[in-house]
C-alpha cells in the first residue's frame, strides 16, 4: 500500500499539517528551530517513497497542476521538440501538459474552450492563424495566466515575438549578395504571411522586383513537393526559392528532383525553423530558427511566474533572436554535424 502524508508525519514525529507545509515547500508558521523537523519530514518521505496525492493537493490549492498548450503545425518536428521541452520543464514543477493542435483555417477557440473545460492553470499559445477579436475576449474572460509566442497583434498577455520577417530578410539578402541570385521566389504559407514581408523588404533593398507570393493552404512535405513539380513545369525556373518552413522546403526539393532538377545545382533553396533533420538532409538545408529549449524556458518562466501569483499590470513583448544556418542547399559549405 502506498504511503500517505499521515505515515510521513507519524514517522517524523510532527503533525500532518506541519508535514504538509514542509513537503509543499512552505516554511510559514515554522520557527527557526524547526529546521531539524523539516529535515526529518523530508527524510521520512524519501524512506517511505511518499508520492503526493495531486488530486487532493489540487483541491486544497484550487489547481489542476496542468498547463494547456495550443500550437499550429503540430506535424512539424520543431513543434514536437518544443512540446517535449515544455513537458520536461513543467514536469520539474510538478505539472502536466495538455496539447491541442490547430490547423490553418481552423478556429482556435474550440481548442481553447476544451482546455479551459479541463481547468488548466495556464495557457501557452503559439502564433495562431485566426487571432480574432472574439478570441481576445475569450482569453480576457477566462481569468487564467496566458503567455504567447509569435502572435501578431497579441493583446492582454505576455508575448515572445519571433522575428521571422528579419530571418527571411537575411536569408534573401544572403542569396543575392553571396550567390548572385536575382530571380527569387517566396513559397508557402497563407495570405497574411509576415515572412513574405521580409522577402519583399530584401528584394526592394537590392532594387529587385519581388515575385508574387506562391501561397499554399498547407505547409507540408506534400504541398512542398507539389510546388516543386509546378515550378519545374513552368519555365524558366527561378534561381532561388525561400520557403515558409523546412518541411515545405524539403518537399519542394523532392518535387524538383522528381522533375530532373538538382539543388543547389539548378537552383537554390532555403527553409525556416532549423529542424534537426535540416542538418542531415541531402542536400543539407540552409535555414533559420530559434533555440527551442531557450524559447520553452522563457515561456515557462513567464507562465509559472503568473501561476505563482506574481501578476503584473504591464504586458511585455520580448524579441527572441533567430539565427541563420547557411548550408549546402544555397550553395554554401558547412562542416557536417558530428
Amino acid at each position: 500500500m502506498a504511503s500517505t502524508i499521515v505515515d510521513v508525519a507519524a514517522k517524523a514525529g510532527v503533525s500532518v499539517s506541519t508535514a504538509s507545509r514542509i513537503l509543499n515547500g512552505g516554511t510559514k508558521g515554522l520557527r527557526r528551530d524547526a529546521v531539524g523537523r523539516a529535515e526529518a519530514v523530508l527524510a521520512a518521505a524519501k524512506e517511505l517513497c511518499y508520492q503526493p496525492n495531486r488530486t487532493a493537493r489540487g483541491l486544497v490549492l484550487k489547481r489542476s497542476f496542468t498547463i494547456g498548450v495550443v500550437v499550429t503545425e503540430i506535424h512539424n518536428p520543431v513543434r514536437t521538440r518544443l512540446i517535449d521541452a515544455l513537458r520536461s520543464i513543467a514536469f520539474q514543477r510538478g505539472f502536466g501538459v495538455m496539447v491541442s493542435g490547430v490547423n490553418w483555417g481552423e478556429d482556435p477557440g474550440r481548442q481553447l474552450s476544451n482546455l479551459l473545460h479541463h481547468q488548466v492553470d495556464g495557457l501557452i499559445l503559439s502564433h495562431l492563424p485566426n487571432y480574432s477579436a472574439s478570441l481576445q475576449r475569450q482569453l480576457r474572460e477566462c481569468g487564467i495566466p496566458v503567455v504567447g509566442f509569435g502572435i501578431a497583434g497579441a493583446a492582454g498577455f505576455d508575448n515572445l515575438a519571433i522575428d521571422y520577417p528579419q530571418a527571411v530578410y537575411e536569408l534573401t539578402c544572403h542569396l543575392i549578395e553571396q550567390h548572385g541570385a536575382k530571380r527569387i521566389l517566396f513559397a508557402g504559407g497563407d495570405t497574411h504571411s509576415s515572412r513574405y514581408a521580409g522577402y519583399c523588404r530584401a528584394m526592394q533593398a537590392h532594387g529587385l522586383p519581388a515575385a508574387p507570393h506562391r501561397k499554399t493552404e498547407k505547409v507540408t512535405l506534400a504541398s512542398g513537393c507539389a510546388m516543386g513539380r509546378d515550378l519545374a513545369a513552368n519555365r524558366p525556373i527561378p534561381e532561388a526559392v525561400v520557403c515558409h518552413n523546412d518541411i515545405f522546403a524539403m518537399g519542394l526539393i523532392a518535387g524538383l528532383r522528381d522533375a530532373g532538377y538538382s539543388v543547389p545545382g539548378d537552383l537554390l533553396v532555403t527553409g525556416i525553423d532549423n529542424i534537426e533533420f535540416a542538418s542531415y538532409s541531402n542536400p543539407r538545408l540552409t535555414t533559420a530558427g530559434v533555440e527551442v529549449e531557450t524559447l520553452a524556458g522563457q515561456l515557462c518562466e513567464r507562465l509559472f511566474r503568473q501561476i505563482d501569483g506574481e501578476h503584473s499590470a504591464d504586458v511585455h513583448e520580448t524579441a527572441v533572436p533567430v539565427r541563420c544556418f547557411f548550408r549546402e542547399s544555397c550553395g554554401c559549405r558547412e562542416i557536417p554535424p558530428q
